[in-house]
C-alpha cells in the first residue's frame, strides 16, 4: 500500500508542475478546449443556433456570439430529457441532471451531465487533489476525509436518469484507489432524507482520525454542530486530533472562519476553489494566490467574459482582460452550455504569475440605493468589520424618519437582546464608507442617504430553515434586496417554508 501511496503522490506532483506550466499559457489552452468543443457539438441545435457551427475561430465564435441564459435554453434541455438521444445539446447520452437552486432554494435549472461534461469534472477534481497535496499534509491516498455534500439523488427523469446536486454527485463518485479512505461512504452519499444521513455520517466517522474536511461553509457548520451535539463535546480537537485542513467552496471562507476553527478546536488551513452545476472553473493555488483568490482551471471548459460597466459589451477571452477589471462570466461546455451567463461577477486580481480574479458576487446581488453602487462583497466586507459574530444579513434600501433613503439591515445573530443598536448603526456605517467611496460621498457629502436602520434576528431562524431545507444545491441565501418589499417577500416564504417549531427565541 505505501508503495501506491507513494506513486500517487508522485503523480500529484507531477500534475501540479503541469498545471503550473499550463497557467502560462492560457490563450493556447482556451484555442484547443474551442477546437475539441466544435468538433464534439458539430451538428447539434444548440451548435447551429449560437455560431459555434460557422466559427473560423474562438475570437469569431465570441464576436458574433449572444449571451445565453437559462430560459432560453429550457427548450433544448427539456427535448433533450424527453428524447435521452436528442441531439438538442449534444450527441452522447447523458447520466445525471444537476439541479441548480441558485440563491433562493428552488429548483430551476437543470444542468445534463454527458460523458464529456463528467470527465471535465473529474479532471479538475485530480488537478485540485494536486493542488491540495502541495499545499497541506494531507495524503489522499492514505489519509480519512470527509466531503460533504448535498443530496446526491433526488428523483430521476422519465427515462430513469437521477437527478440531484452536483456537492452530492461528486461525493459519489471518488475515485476506487481513493474511496476506502472517503467518508462518507457512497451509499450514505445517496441517503436522501438529511437527517437519516447525518446520522450514519456520525456513526461512520466517530472513531476515524479525519485529516480533511471538504464542502461548502455552511454544509460544514451545519455537519460540525449535528455531530457535536451527537458526540457531546465541545469541539473537536480530542476526536479528530490531526484534522487540520479544510477545503471550501461556494463563497468566501471570511463570515465562516472563526466559526469552523471554533468548532474543531484548533487553528486551520484553507483551501478554496470555485466549482458550480455549469462546470468546475478555478482554484485557489495557495503559493501563489492567496485566500478568496483563484486561478482558472483551463480544461475543456471555455471561458469569456463581459465587462459590468461601460458601453463595451464585446465578449472577452482571458488575454483580453486586465487587473481590476469587473466582468460577468460566460461558460461554453460539452454538455451544450454555449456563451451562457452564469450569472456570477468576478474581478480580476492579477495577470502575473498567474491570472486570478476574486468573486464578486452574482449579477445584480449589490444593493444601488441613491447614486452610488455598493457591491456584495463590500457589502460582506463590512459586515465583517463590524462583528464575526454576525451569522448572516439582509440589507435592502428604506426611507428613514425623515423621508430620506438610507440602507436597512437585517442581521442574523445568537443573542439580539445582547447588541447595541446604535452602536452597531455607527459601526456599519463607517464600516461601508471604508468599502465604498460612493456610499461615504452620499452619506457626507451630497447628502442623498440618511444614517442606516439596523434590526436584529435570533440566527436560530437560519439553523432551522437550514435543517429543513439542507437536501437542496448549495442553498445560498440572499443578502441584498432590490426593495423592502422583495425583503419582505423573501423572509415571508422563508417562515411559511418552516413546517416546524420556531424556536422561542427566533419568534
Amino acid at each position: 500500500m505505501k508503495w501506491i501511496d507513494k506513486a500517487l503522490s508522485q503523480i500529484l506532483k507531477w500534475k501540479f508542475r503541469k498545471m503550473l506550466k499550463a497557467q502560462a499559457k492560457p490563450m493556447e489552452l482556451q484555442n484547443a478546449a474551442f477546437k475539441k468543443l466544435q468538433k464534439q457539438l458539430r451538428g447539434t441545435e444548440t451548435s447551429k443556433r449560437s455560431g459555434l457551427e460557422s466559427a473560423a475561430s474562438l475570437r469569431d465564435f465570441l464576436d458574433q456570439a449572444r449571451a445565453y441564459k437559462y430560459d432560453d435554453i429550457d427548450d433544448l434541455v427539456q427535448r433533450q430529457i424527453r428524447d435521452i438521444r436528442s441531439a438538442a445539446l449534444f450527441h452522447d447520452t447523458f447520466e445525471f441532471v444537476g439541479l441548480s437552486s441558485g440563491t433562493t432554494g428552488r429548483n430551476s435549472k437543470n444542468i445534463l451531465f454527458n460523458k464529456p461534461m463528467i470527465r471535465n469534472f473529474e479532471k479538475f477534481q485530480m488537478a485540485f487533489g494536486s493542488v491540495i497535496e502541495a499545499h497541506s499534509n494531507v495524503r489522499l491516498l492514505s489519509d480519512q476525509r470527509l466531503t460533504w455534500g448535498s443530496s446526491a439523488q433526488t428523483g430521476v427523469t422519465p427515462s430513469g436518469v437521477p437527478c440531484g446536486y452536483v456537492s452530492g454527485f461528486l461525493s459519489t463518485r471518488v475515485p476506487k484507489v481513493l474511496a476506502k479512505k472517503a467518508f462518507p461512504r457512497p451509499e450514505t452519499g445517496m441517503i436522501e432524507d438529511m437527517t437519516a444521513k447525518l446520522q450514519q455520517t456520525a456513526n461512520e466517522v466517530r472513531h476515524t482520525d479525519l485529516r480533511l474536511l471538504s464542502g461548502v461553509p455552511t454544509y460544514l457548520i451545519n455537519l460540525l454542530e449535528f455531530l457535536k451535539d451527537v458526540y457531546q463535546v465541545e469541539n473537536f480537537s480530542e476526536i479528530w486530533p490531526n484534522l487540520s485542513t479544510v477545503v471550501y467552496s461556494a463563497t468566501s471562507i471570511e463570515p465562516y472562519r472563526d466559526q469552523l476553527c471554533k468548532l474543531i478546536g484548533r487553528p486551520l488551513t484553507f483551501i478554496g476553489c470555485y466549482v458550480s452545476t455549469e462546470g468546475p472553473i478555478g482554484y485557489e493555488i495557495p503559493s501563489i494566490t492567496p485566500n478568496g483568490v483563484y486561478a482558472f482551471h483551463l480544461g475543456d471548459v471555455v471561458y469569456s467574459f463581459r465587462k459590468t460597466e461601460g458601453e463595451d459589451k464585446r465578449f472577452l477571452t482571458l488575454e483580453d482582460l486586465n487587473e481590476g477589471d469587473e466582468v460577468e462570466v460566460f461558460v461554453s461546455s460539452p454538455n451544450g452550455l454555449l456563451s451562457y451567463s452564469m450569472g456570477d461577477v468576478i474581478r480580476i486580481y492579477a495577470k502575473k504569475p498567474v491570472i486570478s480574479f476574486e468573486i464578486v458576487g452574482r449579477v445584480g446581488q449589490g444593493l444601488n440605493v441613491a447614486t452610488e453602487k455598493a457591491t456584495l462583497a463590500q457589502l460582506q466586507k463590512a459586515v465583517l468589520q463590524v462583528s464575526r459574530d454576525i451569522r448572516h444579513f439582509f440589507v435592502y434600501p428604506a426611507q428613514s424618519e425623515a423621508e430620506r433613503p438610507c440602507y436597512a439591515w437585517t442581521f442574523f445573530v445568537d443573542d439580539p437582546a445582547a447588541w447595541d443598536t446604535e452602536q452597531v448603526r455607527e459601526d456599519i456605517d463607517k464600516a461601508l464608507m471604508g468599502q465604498n467611496w460612493d456610499y461615504e460621498e452620499a452619506r457626507l457629502e451630497t447628502l442623498f442617504l440618511d444614517s442606516p436602520q439596523v434590526d436584529f434576528v435570533s440566527s436560530d431562524l437560519l439553523r432551522v430553515y437550514f435543517k429543513q431545507e439542507s437536501h437542496r444545491g448549495q442553498l445560498k441565501m440572499k443578502y441584498a434586496f432590490d426593495s423592502q418589499a422583495k425583503a419582505d417577500e423573501f423572509i415571508t416564504r422563508l417562515l411559511m417554508g418552516l413546517e416546524v417549531n420556531i424556536p422561542a427565541a427566533a419568534a
